[in-house]
């Protein structure tokens, strides 16, 4: 089966038809009207010999073909973007859980920093903070000042809360520490 995209030599299109057919793909893609110039030469093409109509043909079958390998294109393009991103992911959770568990060994040992010759690991505790999803997982026994109240709490009554360690509407989440490194 001969190639689409070749065509013998006696009806290749002229440089001319090409670049009024371009011209009114500009112009349309722009939302303007084609050139007369170019419309009259697609047209003369059009009317005159049967290699001229088949020249005409082959350059719409020809960018069709390019748009189809575009598309053919960004949908790999598309395939490696998610393979990155899911990567990209796996290397941040493998980070996280290495740090995590760098900081609960250092905690096990009660050792507050390791100086390393470039970096050092310090355990560092988290401010107070609310945290939902640790309070569906807390007991509530160990919170006995615990008041479970709907989300219509104001913030200015949790930053008090944190501040004179008075109960607040909301529970606090456990103590929780993180890795810094220096």
């Amino acid at each position: 089966m001969p190639n689409p995209l070749k065509l013998p030599e006696a009806i290749q299109p002229p440089e001319e038809i090409a670049l009024a057919h371009e011209a009114i793909s500009d112009a349309m893609e722009q939302g303007l009207e084609p050139p007369p110039e170019a419309l009259a030469t697609i047209q003369s093409y059009a009317l005159s010999a049967a290699e001229k109509r088949d020249a005409v043909v082959w350059v719409m079958h020809e960018r069709e073909a390019r748009v189809a390998a575009i598309e053919g294109e960004m949908a790999c393009y598309q395939a490696i973007l998610e393979a990155l991103r899911m990567h990209r992911n796996a290397l941040k959770n493998a980070n996280k859980r290495v740090s995590q568990f760098i900081c609960d060994l250092m905690r096990a040992r009660d050792c507050k920093k390791l100086v390393g010759v470039a970096y050092s690991f310090t355990v560092q505790k988290n401010p107070p903070a609310v945290d939902s999803e640790s309070l569906e997982l807390c007991n509530m026994d160990d919170w006995p000042d615990f008041v479970r109240v709907e989300r219509d709490w104001k913030k200015n009554e949790i930053k008090d809360a944190i501040k004179t360690q008075k109960p607040a509407p909301v529970g606090f989440a456990p103590d929780k520490f993180h890795l810094v490194i220096r």
